[in-house]
């Protein structure tokens, strides 16, 4: 049998703080196995952090050239 639930989750990030996604699982009881797809709607403080979170996840701030 496989079924989707949809529920809404706040999620937490260090650098962005808390943000709200929405959280889509797909369950394949047959072989145990869940997909689980979190996604926002343009416009949402959630899909302002993940925008954020794309750009800041290519910057490597652990060392500065002088």
């Amino acid at each position: 049998m496989t079924s989707w639930r949809t529920r809404r989750k706040a999620l937490w990030h260090p650098l962005v703080g808390e943000f709200e996604v929405d959280c889509e699982v797909l369950l394949v009881s047959e072989r145990d196995q869940q997909l689980v797809l979190f996604t926002t709607e343009p416009g949402t403080s959630g899909h302002e952090a993940l925008q954020l979170l794309k750009v800041v996840g290519t910057q490597d701030l652990g060392q500065v050239s002088h």
